[in-house]
């Protein structure tokens, strides 16, 4: 659901910290919690350039808006990954049934 939000801010991608802490360290998820802190990341990094703290001083080939939007479809499709990984997970993953 996070995936497909127009509003994805750096406060709704820390409610998947505790979670990819937890997803790491299960060898069966240690992928899921990866990217889950791929996403904490890349979602941090764009609050920094959102903000406006980074300034280029000298011509870029690729300038600040592209590399923006670049990591945002980035972090979008790793977020439909997860979303992906969890739909077609594993049936060891399951919880056992009594």
């Amino acid at each position: 659901m996070i995936a497909l939000t127009p509003l994805f801010s750096l406060q709704y991608v820390l409610w998947l910290v505790p979670w990819a802490a937890i997803a790491w360290t299960d060898a069966r998820t240690v992928r899921m919690g990866r990217i889950a802190f791929a996403i904490s990341l890349l979602t941090g990094v764009l609050a920094f350039f959102y903000v406006g703290s980074f300034r280029p001083t000298h011509p870029q080939v690729l300038s600040v808006g592209s590399l923006v939007n670049v990591l945002l479809l980035v972090r979008d499709g790793l977020c439909l990954w997860v979303a992906a990984i969890w739909l077609r997970r594993d049936p060891s993953l399951r919880p056992a049934t009594a």
